[in-house]
């Protein structure tokens, strides 16, 4: 059994805690700010008796195997560079900082400890992914569509006009995450911004390999985020994002009364919906996390490192201009 310590206590903590508890390790303490309302519920909720106010004082307080760092996304960059100096294998909830100069700075004071550190980019360890990366593997990539409709008015009321610079990197970044995981690098070809108002940013991306990808971040659109991925004769697509579908070949419906006319819809061939037990991809994220920054037993980090955050961090930046 490892002994997990918590930095912050929200809705994500929440999420991290149900699969380390479901994988039958111990939160053995945790801290937040001291007028934090949620720690007293954690600790009951979770069995955890030991709350600390400073995160320093929780790791004297006695041996931890790990660290789970989940706090507000905009506090995360404010002490990411001393908890990973701390020296005790951590995951960090993502985005770990708002600008790629803040990434760098912590990747610079870091190099000790980086292979004991993972960044929370949990669409990567979604049950199907695998699939998706020998299809991607064995199959020509004829384009790619990634649509991110996220939510921007809800969270301006939250965080305030702070929010319309950090929206990339606080919402979008996910699907980019994903993206750049399955396709590595990308550029961008051509963008269009609009930063009035609700901000949208829509414009053509392009792989290392020279596949375009359709990029769409309209905010507030009454649409639902989606990945497709086009080969010669199927299609692969993420829509939601936590099911993943193969289509290949056409059904024809033929007229009736009530639709006097042909029409035609793609046949679905194969299906794969990631686990919904816990919040998608955490499970496996956590697993991963033990075994590669913990036990050292995975030859292959799948995790998010330091240096992938630094890169979709600074894609972000690239979109807004």
């Amino acid at each position: 059994m490892l002994r997990f310590g918590f930095i912050g206590c929200g809705n994500a903590a929440r999420h991290h805690a149900d699969v380390v508890k479901a994988l039958g390790h111990q939160i053995y303490a945790v801290s937040a700010r001291v007028s934090s309302p949620n720690i007293d519920s954690f600790g009951r909720d979770y069995s955890v008796s030991r709350k600390f106010s400073d995160w320093r004082e929780m790791l004297v307080h006695g041996k931890l195997d790990a660290l789970l760092m989940a706090t507000s996304w905009e506090q995360t960059e404010l002490i990411a560079k001393d908890v990973i100096q701390a020296g005790v294998p951590v995951l960090i909830e993502k985005p770990l900082a708002l600008s790629s100069v803040k990434v760098k700075e912590i990747l610079s004071d870091t190099r000790a400890f980086q292979d004991q550190v993972m960044v929370g980019y949990s669409r990567r360890f979604y049950d199907f992914i695998p699939r998706l990366e020998d299809i991607i593997g064995s199959h020509p990539l004829i384009s790619v569509g990634l649509n991110c409709p996220d939510s921007f008015q809800d969270n301006l009321k939250r965080y305030g006009e702070m929010l319309r610079e950090h929206i990339l990197i606080y919402k979008t970044s996910h699907w980019l995450d994903l993206l750049m995981y399955l396709l590595g690098s990308v550029e961008i070809v051509e963008m269009y911004r609009r930063d009035e108002g609700t901000p949208a940013y829509n414009g053509i991306l392009q792989s290392s390999t020279r596949v375009p990808i359709l990029f769409q971040a309209n905010f507030d659109a009454p649409s639902q985020i989606s990945l497709t991925f086009n080969f010669e004769g199927f299609i692969c697509q993420l829509r939601p994002v936590e099911i993943l579908r193969i289509y290949e070949g056409m059904f024809l419906l033929e007229e009736t009364r009530e639709t006097p006319y042909r029409r035609y819809e793609p046949k679905l061939k194969e299906e794969q919906i990631t686990d919904f037990r816990y919040k998608p991809g955490f499970l496996n994220q956590i697993r991963h996390f033990i075994e590669a920054c913990i036990e050292k037993k995975s030859n292959k980090n799948r995790g998010c490192s330091l240096q992938e955050a630094l890169q979709v961090t600074q894609l972000c930046e690239a979109i807004r201009g």
